[in-house]
Parts: C-alpha cells; sequence; structure tokens
C-alpha cells in the first residue's frame, strides 16, 4: 500500500510514520516544510506551493498513492486571524484540491479537522454535532469538513481534538511539551481554569489513523481522550507531579487574563462513542499518556 502523507514534519506526522505497523508493506512519502529524520520506509518530498494544482497533480500521478492522509494546517489561531489569505492557501485550498484530485485519481483521502470547528457551549461533541466556530481557523476547518461530507463513501474526516507528545525538531510545541519546557527551567507558567478538553495523546492518534487506513474506514471520527472536561489547569499541575516538577510553579488563570486575537472556545470535549464501539478503543487518560512519554525519554530537559 501506497500512503502520501502532508504535514510530516508535524506533531501528528512524526508519530504516524514511527507507528507504522507493517514498514515492508506500508510505503509512506511524506511530504514536509522542513528537512527531517524519517523512519526505515518512508521518505520525504519537499512541500509544494499549496496553491499550484498542477505541481500536485504531477506529484500524485507520480507516487499513485492508495491513500492521501492531509495532516498539514496552519494551526495558531492568532496568526489565521491576521493573516487569513496566507491561511487559506493550507487550510482550505489544499484539502479542496486534494479532494478534487481524488475523483480523478481514485485514492481514498483522509484529512485532519479539528475541535476548533465546535462553539464550546455544548459538549460533549459527537461527529453529528453541529459546526459553531468561534474564529476564522475554525470556520476554515469547518469550510472543509462540509466539503468532504459529500464524499463520505471515499473520504475520512479525521478529528483529533487538542494532542499531546514529543514534538520533533522544529515543530511548535503543544501544550503538554511546551509546559514542561517552562517546568524543567523553573519557570512559572499560568494554566486557565475555565477552558475545558479531553486532552488526546498524539501516539494514540497515530495508532487509530493506522487502523483506519488498513480498514478503508470513511465518514467522520472524533478521537479524544479518557479525561471529559479537563481544564488546562487539572491537565499540567497533574502532570508536572509525574515529571516530578513542582505544580507550585503551575499558577491559575482564566481565559479573559490572555490578551489573545480571536477567543477561544470554553469546552471542546468530544463524546468519543463512535472511536470505542467501532474501534474497540480504550480511551488513554493524560495521566497514562504522560507517563508514556516520561518512558519514551523526555527531550524537554
Amino acid at each position: 500500500m501506497r500512503i502520501l502523507l502532508t504535514g510530516g514534519s508535524g506533531l501528528y506526522g512524526h508519530y504516524f510514520l514511527r507507528q507504522n505497523p507493517d514498514p515492508a508493506r506500508l510505503k509512506v512519502t511524506a511530504i514536509t516544510r522542513r528537512a527531517t529524520a524519517l523512519p526505515a520506509a518512508s521518505h520525504s518530498v519537499p512541500m509544494p506551493s499549496v496553491g499550484d494544482g498542477d505541481v500536485w497533480r504531477v506529484l500524485l500521478h507520480h507516487h499513485r498513492p492508495d491513500v492521501v492522509v492531509n495532516a498539514a494546517a496552519i494551526g495558531d489561531v492568532d496568526m489565521v486571524a491576521r493573516e487569513p489569505d496566507a491561511a487559506r492557501a493550507v487550510n482550505v485550498d489544499l484539502p479542496l484540491n486534494l479532494l478534487a484530485l481524488s475523483h480523478e485519481m481514485g485514492y481514498q483521502f483522509i484529512h485532519f479537522s479539528s475541535n476548533a470547528v465546535y462553539g464550546g457551549d455544548e459538549a460533549p461533541y459527537a461527529e453529528t454535532a453541529p459546526h459553531a466556530p468561534c474564529h476564522t481557523y475554525g470556520a476554515m476547518k469547518s469550510q472543509v469538513d462540509l466539503a468532504l461530507r459529500e464524499a463520505a463513501d471515499r473520504t475520512l474526516i479525521f478529528r483529533p481534538t487538542v494532542g499531546y507528545g514529543w514534538p520533533p525538531a522544529g515543530a511548535r510545541a503543544n501544550p503538554l511539551s511546551g509546559a514542561l519546557q517552562h517546568l524543567h527551567a523553573g519557570r512559572t507558567i499560568r494554566q486557565v481554569v475555565d477552558q475545558f478538553e479531553n486532552p488526546v495523546f498524539a501516539e494514540d492518534v497515530a495508532a487509530v489513523l493506522w487502523q483506519a487506513i488498513l480498514r478503508g474506514y470513511t465518514g467522520e471520527l472524533n478521537v479524544g481522550g479518557g479525561d471529559a472536561h479537563l481544564s488546562r489547569h487539572q491537565w499540567i499541575s497533574s502532570v508536572a507531579e509525574l515529571f516530578g516538577l513542582p505544580a507550585s510553579l503551575v499558577h491559575t488563570a482564566r481565559m479573559a487574563d490572555f490578551e489573545t486575537v480571536v477567543p477561544r472556545p470554553r469546552d471542546t470535549t468530544f463524546d468519543c462513542t463512535r472511536l470505542q464501539r467501532d474501534f474497540d478503543w480504550a480511551l488513554c487518560s493524560v495521566i497514562d499518556g504522560a507517563r508514556r512519554m516520561r518512558d519514551a525519554g523526555s527531550s524537554a530537559g
């Protein structure tokens, strides 16, 4: 099976490549924005211009993938609000182009969505919940989701919630890895008590994605962890203790205390019933996920 992956140098791409269950049979071409070391049975291709449909058509005809996984995104919601045109090229134009080419070439198309499509006032959110994005990034993700729903028989809207793990070199920090860097350096951090999620370990996201690919799973799938309605402060302070770091450095704050360009949804906890039922999946708590991170070795110290 041939798989083409965009976003290969990001957090989810990093874990996806490492989790390949059968490298001899599952050949992955990773499209990356920067040079990065890849596991065996994978090779990288520089990211073409996202707006050049002809270049992408040539690339896809050359590699002839059976599956295309689009994990590329500009996910900084404040940056997206400040520079919507540049963000739209990656977050909307690229996936819609890959969707159109899937009609032409017959590959299965899997697109990474986001918890940002939800408004944050009606958690927990199942796949059938209405979209109500509260910022431009969420609106972009929702636009693509709605287009994919029109081709649900051969596409998968793959929607992990807030993820965490050790990011590859050069990738931006996630909420947990960034917090651990500050705490290891002895710096205080502020974490909000009024924003809630059920964060998911990136290693689990990758494992579910591989299962979905091998089964030809289509439709829509929300992927979250086992801690419903967990605040950022609860999350980071509990994990700090697991890493032997002083939880006293994790100070409480509220969302209104931070100057941001756009508002954040209050509670985007997922209803993961479909994930548990269709994949026989046991949800992982942030403590268990962080323990697995710790045991795998830390790059934050």
